[in-house]
């Protein structure tokens, strides 16, 4: 299952890198929680698919180019992800360039992503894994 669960966590990056987000949030829970790392501008926490898909939008449509890098993903028993990414992005409104190194843990139960919570260290999200 930890293999699977890995997989659906690349998966749903690299659709999202894709610009697909259709299919990346046909990965999450219609019911999934996403936490965002401390100090994020648009609040600490979005409910549901919907809400994470038009976050996901925000993110894409603020920058000319915006991907994830994978570092390393590392599944911690069986329903625990974590991931070493690194959020890139260039031009946009901003016009300026970010290489912002992040950590990230998803809960997957039955295939889809129920919980995610980004946070600015690996280590920070190594410990979300652990509770």
């Amino acid at each position: 299952m930890s293999d699977d669960n890995l997989e659906i966590v690349r998966r749903q990056f690299e659709l999202w890198n894709e610009g697909d987000l259709d299919a990346a949030i046909a990965h999450y829970h219609p019911d999934v929680v996403m936490i965002a790392p401390e100090g994020w501008p648009e609040g600490p926490r979005t409910d549901g698919a919907d809400a994470w898909r038009r976050q996901a939008e925000r993110l894409r449509d603020t920058w000319g180019r915006a991907r994830v890098e994978i570092d390393e993903l590392r599944a911690i028993g069986d329903e625990r992800v974590v991931a070493r990414i690194r959020y890139l992005t260039e031009g946009g409104d901003k016009a300026i360039s970010f290489d912002t190194p992040m950590g990230a843990m998803f809960v997957i139960e039955a295939g889809r992503i129920t919980r995610g919570e980004y946070s600015w260290s690996f280590d920070q999200a190594l410990e979300a894994a652990e509770q």
